[in-house]
């Protein structure tokens, strides 16, 4: 290991980081749900305008989410795989499967309306949760993981 174990993180730290970051797309969903069903906006946008962004945000998001997965693999495979390695690249391919959540509440702002909102932040979701790391993937290959299980 190139840093001494004090400067790494715990497990659950990391875990707890992620944890965060799935659970901030929640917040985008309650926050949608609330502003569209309490009536709280109308739309911005003309319904023709709001179809079209729709379609695209539709089409960018899921896209978006799902290709923060190959990010992953590309960015451990160029790591020394540490703990702190491994929070870094969690936090940022999360990040960036929540863009699409982020998307999701903007076309509910602007259109007024949830459908294509539900379907981005399902795939921002999906991806976030595909990436949650495992105490299992956060051990391998240190010490921890080496030692007998008692």
């Amino acid at each position: 290991m190139s840093q001494d174990d004090s400067s790494q993180p715990k497990p659950v730290v990391v875990q707890l980081v992620a944890a965060a970051l799935v659970a901030s797309i929640g917040v985008y969903v309650a926050i949608g749900i609330a502003l569209v069903h309490l009536g709280i906006i109308q739309p911005a946008i003309d319904p023709n305008l709001a179809a079209q962004l729709g379609i695209l945000f539709g089409a960018v998001g899921p896209l978006l989410a799902f290709a923060s997965l190959p990010l992953r693999h590309a960015m451990l495979a160029r790591s020394e795989r540490t703990l702190a390695d491994k929070m870094r690249i969690t936090i940022v391919c999360i990040a960036i499967a929540d863009t699409s959540g982020v998307l999701g509440l903007v076309h509910a702002i602007l259109s007024g309306a949830l459908g294509v909102a539900f379907i981005l932040w399902g795939a921002s979701f999906g991806a976030a949760v595909l990436q949650f790391p495992t105490r299992a993937w956060l051990l391998e290959g240190t010490e921890a993981d080496a030692r007998p299980i008692e």
